[in-house]
């Protein structure tokens, strides 16, 4: 049982890391766009 919630809490970890470094990459894109259309 303690495996099943060692897995769950793993997989857990993973999607946040996850989520948070495709919103870092998505806010990182959208504000270098702005950068180069204002440069621009």
């Amino acid at each position: 049982m303690s495996d099943v919630l060692l897995v769950l809490a793993v997989i857990a970890l993973a999607m946040a890391i996850a989520g948070r470094a495709v919103w870092f990459l998505l806010t990182l894109g959208v504000g270098l766009a702005a950068v180069r259309r204002s440069r621009r």
